[in-house]
């Protein structure tokens, strides 16, 4: 079992200056409402189901590991877009794969939003015992290109979103041989009252846990969770 030792024990990655994001650069943009980004993607825990939900008091993680906030309402997600350049001194257009996120209409970002995050693989050398990054975690255990990260109900109909193209946050607990890392994940990925696990597993597509999921996950599958500066 984790102890307490992992609590926010949060660094601060510092990588070559020509990590930084220009028209081009894949990104991914962090998501914590159903109206932010301009309602990019519903994030929602409970949402079709709020009249079943008002008279039930909805259950705190048992364990929270990290020490976290945790959200009873949301979760708390990453989504891969591409940034495209249209000549805006303050804002960048980001653009999504349809395939992969259907209905996901491009968004437009100040250029300082701490909401992008560029999807980067750092050097193993980087990473240290806290450093928070981003991974897969899902209900399927295949994480192929075909596996389904998220879902949502979105006019009566279910809405699947791509593994491939969907990230969760995570922290680093061990580093492995093998430039593999065992990976602790937010309490804001997946659900934590075991009440809710038909709502979370066939509408949402999250696992159900009452602590922390871990994950072990080769070096290559994480990006690093940190702003980065945009190019000169």
């Amino acid at each position: 079992m984790c102890s307490r030792k992992y609590r926010q024990k949060f660094i601060n990655n510092i990588l070559p200056s020509d990590f930084c994001i220009s028209p081009g650069s894949e990104v991914f943009i962090y998501t914590y409402h159903p109206k932010q980004h301009n309602g990019l993607m519903d994030v929602s825990r409970y949402k079709h189901y709020k009249s079943n939900l008002k008279t039930v008091k909805l259950i705190a993680p048992v364990d929270n590991l990290l020490g976290e906030e945790f959200d009873d309402q949301n979760y708390h997600i990453f989504i891969k877009g591409m940034i495209v350049d249209v000549g805006s001194k303050s804002k960048f257009k980001i653009v999504f794969d349809n395939e992969n996120l259907p209905g996901l209409k491009s968004i437009y970002l100040p250029k300082f939003s701490s909401d992008i995050i560029l999807n980067i693989v750092p050097s193993f050398d980087f990473i240290e015992i806290g450093s928070k990054v981003l991974a897969r975690l899902e209900l399927d255990d295949s994480y192929d290109s075909e596996s389904i990260g998220f879902s949502t109900i979105k006019k009566d109909k279910l809405i699947k979103y791509k593994g491939s193209d969907i990230r969760w946050m995570g922290v680093v607990i061990k580093k492995l041989k093998n430039k593999r890392l065992e990976v602790m994940f937010s309490i804001n990925s997946y659900e934590s009252d075991i009440r809710y696990e038909f709502i979370a597993n066939k509408d949402k597509n999250r696992p159900v846990s009452n602590s922390n999921i871990t994950r072990i996950v080769n070096l290559d599958e994480v990006v690093l969770l940190r702003k980065f500066p945009q190019c000169l």
